[in-house]
Protein backbone atom coordinates (compact mmCIF):
# COMPACT_ATOMS: atom_id res chain seq x y z
CA UNK A 1 0.00 0.00 0.00
CA UNK A 2 0.94 3.59 -1.28
CA UNK A 3 2.63 5.33 2.65
CA UNK A 4 -0.81 8.05 3.31
CA UNK A 5 -3.23 6.11 1.35
CA UNK A 6 -5.89 3.84 2.14
CA UNK A 7 -7.26 1.38 0.72
CA UNK A 8 -11.40 1.46 1.30
CA UNK A 9 -10.85 5.42 2.31
CA UNK A 10 -13.75 7.25 2.04
CA UNK A 11 -14.52 11.42 0.56
CA UNK A 12 -16.79 13.14 -0.12
CA UNK A 13 -17.55 15.58 -3.51
CA UNK A 14 -20.68 17.77 -4.33
CA UNK A 15 -21.54 16.88 -8.01
CA UNK A 16 -24.13 18.72 -9.63
CA UNK A 17 -25.77 16.95 -12.49
CA UNK A 18 -28.12 18.16 -14.90
CA UNK A 19 -30.32 16.55 -17.85
CA UNK A 20 -31.50 17.55 -20.68
CA UNK A 21 -31.68 17.15 -24.49
CA UNK A 22 -35.47 16.33 -26.20
CA UNK A 23 -34.81 12.69 -23.89
CA UNK A 24 -32.99 13.64 -21.34
CA UNK A 25 -30.52 11.94 -22.76
CA UNK A 26 -27.55 14.51 -22.18
CA UNK A 27 -25.77 15.21 -18.94
CA UNK A 28 -23.88 17.77 -17.39
CA UNK A 29 -21.62 17.26 -14.43
CA UNK A 30 -19.97 20.18 -12.56
CA UNK A 31 -17.75 19.38 -9.58
CA UNK A 32 -18.24 21.79 -6.53
CA UNK A 33 -16.20 23.06 -4.21
CA UNK A 34 -12.88 22.97 -3.34
CA UNK A 35 -12.40 19.84 -5.39
CA UNK A 36 -14.05 21.63 -8.43
CA UNK A 37 -12.18 24.59 -7.91
CA UNK A 38 -8.86 22.03 -8.18
CA UNK A 39 -10.36 20.75 -11.21
CA UNK A 40 -10.63 24.53 -12.64
CA UNK A 41 -6.91 25.16 -12.08
CA UNK A 42 -5.44 22.50 -13.20
CA UNK A 43 -7.70 21.88 -16.32
CA UNK A 44 -9.74 24.61 -16.82
CA UNK A 45 -12.78 23.52 -16.34
CA UNK A 46 -15.03 22.28 -13.65
CA UNK A 47 -17.54 20.39 -15.64
CA UNK A 48 -17.84 16.97 -17.52
CA UNK A 49 -20.78 16.39 -20.72
CA UNK A 50 -21.99 13.19 -21.79
CA UNK A 51 -24.84 11.06 -22.04
CA UNK A 52 -26.84 8.62 -20.03
CA UNK A 53 -28.14 5.60 -22.05
CA UNK A 54 -30.37 3.04 -20.31
CA UNK A 55 -28.35 2.80 -16.67
CA UNK A 56 -25.00 3.61 -18.31
CA UNK A 57 -23.65 7.36 -17.95
CA UNK A 58 -20.36 8.16 -19.70
CA UNK A 59 -19.09 11.94 -19.56
CA UNK A 60 -15.97 14.09 -20.90
CA UNK A 61 -13.54 16.38 -19.65
CA UNK A 62 -11.14 17.82 -22.37
CA UNK A 63 -8.42 20.36 -20.79
CA UNK A 64 -8.48 23.87 -21.43
CA UNK A 65 -5.35 24.10 -20.64
CA UNK A 66 -1.70 22.68 -22.37
CA UNK A 67 0.75 21.10 -20.08
CA UNK A 68 4.30 20.43 -20.81
CA UNK A 69 6.33 17.71 -19.81
CA UNK A 70 10.13 17.27 -21.13
CA UNK A 71 9.23 19.31 -24.30
CA UNK A 72 5.93 17.56 -25.36
CA UNK A 73 2.85 19.68 -24.97
CA UNK A 74 -0.25 17.77 -24.48
CA UNK A 75 -3.69 18.07 -22.37
CA UNK A 76 -5.59 15.65 -20.05
CA UNK A 77 -8.79 13.80 -21.37
CA UNK A 78 -11.00 12.84 -18.21
CA UNK A 79 -13.59 10.02 -18.81
CA UNK A 80 -15.97 8.66 -16.37
CA UNK A 81 -17.79 5.90 -16.97
CA UNK A 82 -20.37 4.33 -14.21
CA UNK A 83 -23.55 2.33 -13.65
CA UNK A 84 -26.90 4.55 -12.36
CA UNK A 85 -29.43 2.28 -10.03
CA UNK A 86 -31.55 4.64 -8.66
CA UNK A 87 -29.85 7.03 -6.21
CA UNK A 88 -26.70 5.00 -6.35
CA UNK A 89 -23.61 5.49 -8.96
CA UNK A 90 -21.92 1.57 -9.16
CA UNK A 91 -18.65 0.40 -10.58
CA UNK A 92 -17.35 3.86 -11.68
CA UNK A 93 -14.26 4.59 -13.47
CA UNK A 94 -12.25 7.56 -13.83
CA UNK A 95 -9.90 7.51 -16.30
CA UNK A 96 -7.08 10.57 -16.72
CA UNK A 97 -6.02 10.24 -20.88
CA UNK A 98 -3.24 12.44 -22.33
CA UNK A 99 -3.67 13.51 -25.06
CA UNK A 100 -0.69 15.27 -27.49
CA UNK A 101 -0.17 15.84 -31.15
CA UNK A 102 1.83 12.46 -32.92
CA UNK A 103 5.59 13.62 -33.08
CA UNK A 104 9.29 13.11 -31.59
CA UNK A 105 8.55 15.52 -28.77
CA UNK A 106 5.79 13.39 -27.21
CA UNK A 107 6.38 9.62 -27.66
CA UNK A 108 4.22 7.36 -26.37
CA UNK A 109 2.48 9.75 -23.97
CA UNK A 110 -0.71 9.00 -25.68
CA UNK A 111 -0.60 5.40 -24.00
CA UNK A 112 0.13 7.24 -20.60
CA UNK A 113 -2.94 6.73 -18.19
CA UNK A 114 -4.40 6.85 -14.67
CA UNK A 115 -7.52 5.28 -13.03
CA UNK A 116 -9.74 5.64 -9.70
CA UNK A 117 -12.74 3.72 -9.25
CA UNK A 118 -15.81 4.87 -7.08
CA UNK A 119 -19.01 4.21 -5.97
CA UNK A 120 -21.48 7.04 -4.68
CA UNK A 121 -25.32 7.57 -3.33
CA UNK A 122 -27.18 10.83 -4.50
CA UNK A 123 -28.33 13.20 -1.36
CA UNK A 124 -32.03 14.63 -2.15
CA UNK A 125 -30.98 18.43 -0.75
CA UNK A 126 -34.44 19.22 0.47
CA UNK A 127 -34.19 15.92 2.52
CA UNK A 128 -31.16 16.89 3.65
CA UNK A 129 -32.34 20.80 4.79
CA UNK A 130 -30.28 22.28 2.24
Amino acid sequence: MTEGWMTGGVSSLDIKLEQFGAANEQVSAQLQGIAGLALWLGVGSSTLTGRIQGDKLDLTLLSERDELLRGCVYRREIRVTTQVKGDRLRDGVITHLFRAPAGPACPGIDRCQAVQTFDGTRIDLADAGL
